[in-house]
């Protein structure tokens, strides 16, 4: 009796381990047939998790056949989304964003990419080197020429933030709209008194000696701040729902290579190889020297940016009404992916 017992026991014990086998499986199976995507990228740093997870496998591995779409600047990308030209791209958190759900552009935020948060300096506000013993405290940013990327941009709301602090009014500044190479030149002939720069461009113009790093937008604000997101257009979430679930695990597999690599080291020159490659940033020296991008490792949005955001640009008459993030945010598939991967 003792010994049909143990052969019962046995019997059961190995069923559960095939059927855990087999649904371990069944959830980790690439997928078949291949599902191909296209995904929009702008090729900026912030943009690693992606890249890593294409040079890596990680796509594929998943079953999914991905072609990256480059564009080359960010109001390009919410129609190619709408039309579902492409199924995912990264956005910058913009009017032009929420202004599009307002429309009714059928589209899903779905996950972090790319935040400034303390030790994750690629976003900070710079100041002319010969101003760095005049300004010293946010206050005195009153009165000052600061260029920015465009009023309506995450980092110009975290420049509000800051200004803020001083108790000093946007209308209180000279904002003045330049691209990145431009407030280097600007900064450097004195036309402007500091500016909002991300990276290499900070190394570039700290390198130079034509500005300091004064501060990193992670080290002041009150919240992580959110410089942009993952979308999803809702066609491919509603039809290809299991695909959107694979996406988000490779993503989030080359986010945390990507983390792993700048706060660990491991496998650095790897990384910076794959984004050497596929970035506007070719030099290797240049990568191991700028302050590394932010991300959630879990994929998730900072709300209080984001909120953050839309005061600003209400505050500007750039955005007509708020958005609600609770109807246009979905979590299923970080939810989903982290479920597979562990919580890092």
């Amino acid at each position: 009796m003792r010994a049909r017992r143990a052969a019962v026991s046995l019997l059961a014990a190995s069923a559960v381990s095939l059927f855990a086998a087999s649904a371990a499986g069944a959830q980790t199976a690439p997928l078949n047939p291949r599902v191909a995507l296209k995904v929009g990228a702008l090729g900026a740093v912030s943009d690693a998790g992606i890249f890593i997870a294409l040079e890596k496998g990680f796509f594929r591995d998943e079953g999914l056949d991905v072609e990256i779409v480059s564009f080359k600047a960010a109001p390009q990308i919410l129609p190619a989304i709408a039309t579902n030209e492409v199924q995912i791209s990264g956005s910058a958190v913009s009017p032009a964003l929420f202004n599009a759900f307002s429309r009714g552009i059928g589209m899903k935020l779905v996950a972090d990419k790319g935040q400034a948060t303390k030790g994750f300096g690629w976003a900070a506000i710079v100041i002319r080197s010969d101003l760095a013993d005049t300004i010293k405290d946010f206050k005195d940013l009153k009165g000052r020429k600061l260029a920015v990327l465009g009023k309506g941009v995450s980092s110009t709301t975290q420049l509000g933030k800051a200004l803020e602090l001083g108790g000093v009014q946007p209308n209180e500044v000279e904002l003045i709209e330049l691209g990145l190479p431009e407030m280097v030149a600007a900064l450097s002939n004195k036309a402007i008194d500091g500016a909002t720069l991300l990276e290499p461009f900070i190394t570039f113009a700290t390198a130079k000696h034509v500005a300091i790093s004064w501060k990193a937008m992670g080290d002041f604000l009150p919240f992580t701040g959110q410089n942009g997101v993952i979308i999803y257009s809702q066609k491919f979430a509603e039809q290809q729902p299991e695909a959107a679930k694979r996406w988000m695990v490779a993503y989030l597999k080359g986010n945390r290579a990507y983390l792993d690599a700048v706060t660990k080291g491991t496998d650095r020159d790897g990384i910076n190889a794959i984004l050497a490659k596929n970035t506007a940033v070719k030099d290797l020296a240049l990568l191991a020297k700028i302050a590394p991008t932010g991300f959630d490792p879990n994929g998730r949005m900072e709300i209080k940016s984001l909120e953050a955001d839309q005061d600003w640009f209400l505050k500007l008459g750039l955005q007509p009404g708020r958005t609600d993030l609770a109807k246009v945010i979905d979590y299923q598939y970080v939810n989903a992916a982290v479920a597979r991967l562990g919580k890092h």
